[in-house]
């Protein structure tokens, strides 16, 4: 007996049923797995928290980052700061705390089975206003505040001496001309304003000045170097996030303020060219390192107003740019 086109169709569909039926599913995800890391710094009005996801639960990690609040358990509902996806350490900041007073944070990831969370960690934020936790006084007496960010002590403000750690007097270059052919140590005030500049945005220094054996920083305290300050913007994140968590949150042009999250308060004090002309202020703030790059640069980080990374760059050592010293 021959099949008619309608017996061929439904052997064909019951066919094809049967294979979808008889599929193997997929394996179920689970939640990511993940530790909270305690807290590296903590300043009267942030912190920061780290996470490690050890395990996706078999699913990509779309979201992770630390949750907070002042009860046991935070989750993702609370105060929350994330970071990028994926697995592996990550730290965020936590910022707008309340001055001295408890709380508990819990580092979290999510995937497509739901979120997971890590151990919970407690800290207590201080009193001092957010960004002090000590000063230190220069060979000229003025003093600074400070901040701790992670392992490292920084001042938070920029250098505004005129006379070296032995009490060598700085050479003052007001001179546009002079500065451009200046190979010792100098230093100037932006526009040559030292009412106006000094106690704000400090002092703009030559690299000749940085790099002279007699010493710009106080005793205890030095010129970060590439690497230092790269350590400074790891912790904060990196230097794609770094530069809104230094800058102070008033004072940069265009609405390009900060969060100050960090404590550092950066203040867009611009620079003094090569070329004797001054630039810059209100718009970007750019600090030496004591590192080399050749004969006649040397590298810096600087922040600008219309972003919120950390540029690295080499810089002509006759520049005259702001300096932050760290503690040794």
């Amino acid at each position: 007996m021959k099949f008619t086109s309608v017996r061929k169709i439904a052997l064909i569909v019951s066919l094809v049923s049967t294979v979808t039926f008889c599929k193997k599913p997929e394996p179920v995800a689970d939640v990511p797995e993940l530790v909270t890391r305690p807290p590296s710094s903590v300043t009267a009005t942030a912190a920061t928290v780290g996470g490690y996801v050890s395990s996706d639960g078999g699913s990509v990690v779309t979201e992770r980052g630390i949750c907070c609040s002042k009860g046991h358990n935070p989750v993702v509902s609370d105060l929350k700061v994330s970071e990028s996806p994926g697995t592996g350490d990550y730290q965020c900041i936590i910022p707008g705390l309340d001055q001295n007073t408890k709380y508990y944070a819990r580092a979290y990831a999510v995937n497509k089975a739901g979120t997971g969370y890590g151990n919970e960690v407690e800290f207590t934020t201080g009193t001092d206003g957010g960004v002090i936790n000590n000063t230190v006084t220069d060979i000229d007496g003025n003093v600074y505040k400070t901040i701790k960010i992670g392992t490292q002590t920084w001042m938070a403000e920029n250098l505004r001496v005129t006379h070296y750690r032995n009490g060598s007097q700085i050479d003052e270059v007001e001179d546009s001309a002079a500065w451009v052919s200046f190979t010792k140590g100098a230093y100037c005030w932006f526009s040559n304003d030292s009412l106006t500049y000094k106690n704000t945005t400090g002092a703009l220094y030559n690299w000749y000045a940085v790099t002279d054996s007699r010493r710009l920083c106080p005793a205890g305290w030095h010129i970060p170097s590439d690497a230092g300050w790269r350590t400074l913007t790891t912790v904060l994140g990196g230097d794609s996030v770094a530069g809104t968590l230094m800058k102070s949150d008033s004072g940069w042009f265009d609405n390009g303020n900060g969060s100050n999250a960090s404590g550092f308060n950066a203040l867009p004090g611009g620079a003094r060219s090569n070329s004797g002309r001054f630039l810059g202020l209100g718009e970007f703030a750019p600090w030496w390192s004591s590192s080399e790059f050749d004969e006649s640069y040397a590298w810096l980080r600087s922040l600008f107003h219309f972003n919120g990374k950390v540029d690295r760059s080499p810089y002509n050592k006759h520049d005259g740019l702001s300096v932050r010293c760290v503690k040794d």
